[in-house]
């Protein structure tokens, strides 16, 4: 027989008085689930991160997409966000504000030599700030396996030492400063071998921060220059 909306809202209630289900707001809407359905996400979350801090220990969790992903891949995504927000205020996992679930008590921690390496690699890219050089020539001398090299790269992106532009990774605000250096010296138009002189740099990575400030929309190839948008 169909219960009425009273009785399966006072059967809930009572369910939940009994520790037998779980109650999530989303929205102003309740959904409930078994508490051994929470144990058993509670279970996989711990030994994913578990697993996900020892094999990239140089990363600041798990990103919530990817988390969602592997465990909750049938949860809508507002119902996944609302469920990470209650298992950190249980005191199951910490979240940040871009987006990664780490282990409550996670606190990354770099070695020294591993410090040595990531300034190194930072000020390398700093010191050819618009002609960078290849990822895999900035580390060989590092003699890095193939691994630690992935969480090197990943620290240094994640901590605002590099970024991608067009495939290629230059010193962190190289984008930001190519268009200023630009806007300093033409007000209008400028071709590519202006752009080039002014970064002092070669062709090949004039393009490249050229083709990023077109896909901005802040600047427009006409014919063989190149006009400011905005």
């Amino acid at each position: 027989a169909q219960l009425a909306l009273p009785e399966v809202t006072k059967a809930l209630g009572e369910l939940e008085a009994m520790d037998c289900l779980q109650k999530l707001s989303v929205d102003g809407v309740e959904y409930y689930y078994s508490l051994e359905e929470a144990d058993t996400w509670q279970q996989q979350i711990m030994s994913t991160l578990t697993a996900y801090h020892k094999t990239y220990p140089l990363r600041r969790g798990v990103p919530a997409a990817e988390l969602r992903q592997k465990i909750f891949k049938k949860l809508p995504v507002k119902q996944f966000n609302a469920l990470m927000e209650h298992y950190e205020q249980q005191g199951v996992v910490k979240l940040s504000a871009d987006g990664m679930v780490a282990e409550p008590n996670f606190a990354l921690t770099v070695s020294p030599e591993q410090q040595k390496n990531l300034t190194y690699l930072a000020e390398l890219y700093k010191q050819h700030f618009f002609a960078p050089p290849q990822w895999e020539e900035a580390i060989e001398p590092l003699h890095l396996k193939a691994a630690d090299a992935q969480e090197y790269l990943s620290w240094l992106v994640d901590n605002k030492h590099l970024q991608k532009i067009g495939g290629l990774f230059f010193a962190y605000g190289a984008g930001a400063e190519s268009q200023q250096l630009l806007r300093s010296k033409y007000h209008k138009e400028f071709t590519i071998a202006e752009a080039r002189d002014v970064w002092k740099t070669s062709r090949k990575y004039a393009l490249v921060l050229l083709d990023e400030l077109d896909g901005q929309g802040i600047t427009k190839r006409e014919g063989d220059k190149r006009i400011f948008m905005k």
